[in-house]
C-alpha cells in the first residue's frame, strides 16, 4: 500500500511542475500570419487608354504585422501574354507600393491593343499573392469611314503643313467628325482625307449642307461668309453643319434675289451672303426688263 502512495505522489508532482511553467507565446507562430493583399491597382482594370498617353502603373499591397511585405513585382504583357516589361522592388511594413513611371516603360509608345498587368508580393512568411489587371490603347472609340479627316481652303493656303497640327477633325461619335475655332475668311474651302489630296476630297458648291465626293465632281464650298465656326460633318450621309461662334444679329434666315431669270424661284447663285448685323450681300448681273424681287 505504502508503494502505490508513494507513486500517486511522484505523479502529482510532475504534474504540478509542468502546470506551472510559462505557457507558449503564440504570438510567435507563423501559422497565425495573413498573406499579402493587392488593396489597389491603376491604371482601374478594364481601362481604356487612348494611344500616346503618358500613365503610371502603380500597385498598393497591404500585410499583418506578423508577416510583413517583402518584395513586389510588375508584369505588363500584351495581348499574347508576351512581357513587355517588368519592374521588381523591396517592399517592407504593413502597406507599400510600387509606382511604375509611364516614362519608364514607356506608355506614351505603346501601340494600339488589349495588355495585361500582373502584380505579384511576396511577404516575410513567403505568403504570395498575384492579380491580373487589364486595360485597352485606342486609337479612337469609333467607327467611321476615313482614318483622318483635314479642312484646307482658302483660310490656311489650301493645306499643308498646318493640317498635321491644327485642321484636323476629332472622331466624336460614329462616323461623325468635329473640327472647332476654325477661323474662316469667306474664301472657298473642302473637306479631305488626306494632307497631300490624294484621296477622297468633298465640297458643297450648292450650299445645300451636303458634301459631294470627288469621285463623282465637285467644286468649292463657298457658302459661308467669314467667321469662326465649329464644324461637324458625318463620313456616311456626308451632312455637314458650321455654327458661327459670333454670327451676325439677323431677323431672317435666309435673303434669295427672284424674278423672271429664275421663274421667282430661290438657288444657291441667288442666294444672299448675310456679311454682318442684318446686311445682307450677292453679285448677280440683272438684264435690262428682268423683274425681281427679294424673298426669304
Amino acid at each position: 500500500m505504502k508503494k502505490v502512495l508513494r507513486l500517486l505522489a511522484a505523479v502529482a508532482t510532475v504534474a504540478f511542475i509542468y502546470s506551472c511553467e510559462d505557457p507558449v507565446d503564440t504570438d510567435t507562430i507563423p501559422v497565425n500570419s495573413v498573406p499579402p493583399r493587392l488593396a489597389s491597382s491603376q491604371p482601374a482594370n478594364n481601362a481604356l487608354i487612348k494611344i500616346e498617353t503618358e500613365f503610371n502603373i502603380k500597385g498598393f499591397w497591404t500585410d499583418g504585422p506578423l508577416s510583413p511585405l517583402a518584395s513586389g513585382s510588375i508584369q505588363l504583357l500584351d495581348a499574347s501574354n508576351n512581357v513587355v516589361n517588368e519592374l521588381s522592388e523591396t517592399l517592407s511594413g504593413t502597406s507599400d507600393s510600387i509606382v511604375w513611371e509611364g516614362s519608364v516603360f514607356g506608355a506614351a509608345g505603346l501601340t494600339e491593343g488589349d495588355y495585361k498587368i500582373v502584380f505579384t508580393a511576396t511577404d516575410s512568411q513567403n505568403g504570395v499573392v498575384r492579380d491580373t489587371t487589364a486595360f485597352k490603347i485606342f486609337a479612337s472609340l469609333y467607327s467611321a469611314n476615313h482614318a483622318a479627316i483635314y479642312i484646307a481652303g482658302n483660310f490656311n493656303g489650301w493645306g499643308g503643313a498646318a493640317d498635321e497640327t491644327g485642321d484636323a477633325f476629332e472622331l466624336i461619335a460614329d462616323n461623325t467628325w468635329e473640327r472647332k475655332d476654325v477661323i474662316m475668311d469667306g474664301g472657298g474651302w473642302k473637306l479631305r482625307n488626306t494632307t497631300d489630296w490624294s484621296d477622297e476630297d468633298w465640297g458643297d458648291a450648292g450650299c445645300t449642307g451636303v458634301m459631294v465626293s470627288n469621285s463623282v465632281g465637285n467644286d468649292n464650298t463657298t457658302c459661308w461668309p467669314a467667321g469662326t465656326y465649329d464644324i461637324v460633318f458625318n463620313d456616311e450621309t456626308l451632312v455637314y453643319t458650321m455654327t458661327n461662334q459670333n454670327p451676325p444679329d439677323q431677323r431672317i434666315d435666309d435673303l434669295y434675289i427672284v424674278g423672271t431669270f429664275n421663274d421667282f424661284t430661290g438657288n444657291a447663285e441667288s442666294r444672299f451672303e448675310l456679311t454682318s448685323n442684318n446686311t445682307w450681300e450677292l453679285e448677280y448681273i440683272l438684264r435690262p426688263n428682268n423683274a425681281f424681287k427679294f424673298s426669304e
